[in-house]
């Protein structure tokens, strides 16, 4: 059912000898879902190297201790990144240690249908007929005919009701029903019932995350939106209709490799001095250009003639740019030119682990030769290696290190590798 996933999230996992290794997605994974309760939920958790062994060595103290300031850092990244409004970011780090993900998910959601209910829900005039004892809207005179024979005194009409029950209050309605069973905290549960209780008048009708994307937005559903991302997430999550069989593995899954290049940046520019603007992406260059030549035999025969006909072949050919560069997080000074000036650094960020026991740490190849690209292609002599890490991480007394590239005509590039803290 993991590998399952790749189908739609590329990379989330592979095999291994002894099991399955996860890889650059964080979040949540349902499995076995055979019912609106049933399955399992699994939790995927930043794998965070903090200098101090890993969770073999560490007892089941320490691995709770680590997964709930994992889990608090992956919110805080998902607040920046994403946007999405999580309120327990402010309750004290035991509260957010003890709650899985999936409560904390779904208790942010339910603040946010709070918001929206205790705000007014939206209504719609729709069309209703009933029997009356007394004219409303418009009389149905064959009807009323009819109800004569049998009822008497009353009045058959057709009239047009303001109320809530439209396709937005049901698809909140239908994300809350779905969360139930999988309520675990007291908190979260109180939340629950109060939110409940605003949709008394709302009909409950079976929704997927799908109709959900579909429904029409406008000024009138402003306030609406983030109730309806969240109920859109969850009810991917946790719907039936999207857990048709077994073989199914519902997913509320986030790409960590762009969310950390937010995050980095974020970093950067909370320390970049004066005169210094960090910007993510948006730079674009090519490393090389490319020009069509002519053959050898075209250009005019062999020898010195046949060098000159495809040097000539050469200059006339088109020339195209190859091989695209965009690194993560560039830093411009001011007055640079950002199409064809030199930031005075560049970073990259990379959502991998290190291992300091190597003389490298274990930097991958391809990442530093990427980085002697960029530094050719922008002309810049400082970059750096960005990983993740806690803010208690212990390093080794050397630090991490730091390679020196010797360019041509003398000069010398440095990539330092740096350790970003995602838990503050």
């Amino acid at each position: 059912m993991l590998e399952r996933v790749n189908a739609t999230r590329s990379d989330f996992c592979s095999r291994t000898l002894k099991g399955i290794a996860l890889s650059k997605h964080c979040g949540l994974v349902r499995l076995g879902a055979g019912g609106e309760g049933g399955g399992v939920v699994l939790e995927v958790l930043p794998k965070i190297w903090d200098g101090h062994g890993g969770a073999a060595e560490a007892g089941a103290a320490e691995r709770a201790e680590g997964a709930g300031r994992a889990r608090r850092a992956l919110l805080r990244m998902l607040a920046l990144a994403s946007g999405l409004s999580i309120a327990e970011l402010d309750m004290a780090p035991q509260a957010a240690a003890r709650a899985t993900l999936l409560d904390l998910f779904i208790r942010s959601y339910l603040r946010e249908a709070l918001k929206v209910a205790k705000g007014g829900l939206l209504t719609r005039y729709v069309e209703s007929e009933d029997d009356l004892p007394v004219l409303r809207g418009r009389m149905l005179l064959v009807e009323t005919e009819r109800l004569a024979a049998t009822r008497p005194g009353l009045v058959h009409c057709s009239r047009d009701e303001l109320t809530p029950d439209n396709a937005y209050n049901q698809a909140l309605l239908a994300a809350i029903e779905r969360c139930r069973p999988h309520v675990r905290q007291a908190a979260t549960e109180r939340l629950w019932v109060e939110a409940r209780a605003f949709f008394g008048g709302v009909s409950f009708v079976r929704m997927d995350a799908k109709r959900v994307a579909g429904l029409k937005r406008g000024r009138e559903t402003v306030r609406y939106e983030e109730a309806l991302r969240w109920a859109e997430l969850l009810l991917g999550l946790l719907s039936p209709s999207l857990a048709a069989g077994a073989s199914e593995a519902p997913t509320l899954l986030f790409n960590m490799e762009p969310i950390f290049e937010s995050w980095v940046a974020r970093h950067e520019r909370r320390r970049a001095p004066e005169g210094i603007e960090v910007r993510l992406k948006g730079s674009l260059r090519y490393l090389s250009t490319v020009a069509h030549r002519r053959p050898a035999a075209a250009a005019g025969g062999d020898g010195a003639g046949g060098a000159r006909g495809a040097s000539q072949g050469r200059a006339a050919g088109r020339v195209k740019t190859a091989f695209r560069l965009m690194p993560d997080v560039l830093l411009w000074p001011d007055g640079v030119d950002r199409e064809e000036g030199a930031p005075a650094a560049i970073v990259d960020a990379k959502w991998k682990s290190l291992d300091p026991s190597k003389k490298d740490w274990g930097v991958d190849e391809k990442d530093a030769h990427q980085l002697v690209a960029y530094l050719t292609r922008y002309r810049c002599l400082a970059a750096r290696l960005a990983y993740p890490a806690l803010s208690a991480a212990g390093l080794p007394p050397q630090g991490p290190p730091s390679f020196e590239i010797d360019l041509p005509g003398g000069a010398v590039a440095t990539i330092d590798v740096e350790l970003v803290p995602i838990d503050a």
